[in-house]
Formats: structure tokens, sequence, C-alpha cells
């Protein structure tokens, strides 16, 4: 089952081995994420 890596454009690179969203088997899984800037301040 092959997988794609979902991140939107605009976002910063995620902090953490997580990303907001999966495409596989034509089934999009997502994940909550925090209002975080380019910084990566709150």
């Amino acid at each position: 089952m092959p997988k794609q890596v979902i991140i939107p454009p605009g976002t910063t690179a995620p902090i953490a081995p997580f990303v907001p969203g999966t495409l596989a088997d034509g089934v999009v899984y997502v994940s909550g994420t925090l209002p975080f800037d380019k910084q990566n301040n709150v």
C-alpha cells in the first residue's frame, strides 16, 4: 500500500515525526495541528 505524505504549501516543516495528512489507498488521513507561525512560535 503506497502512501503519499501531504504537507500544505506555506506551512512550516514538521518539528516532530508527524505530517498534517497522508493519502493511502484513496483515503486521506489527517491529524490535528497547532497554530505555529513560520518561526515555530505559537
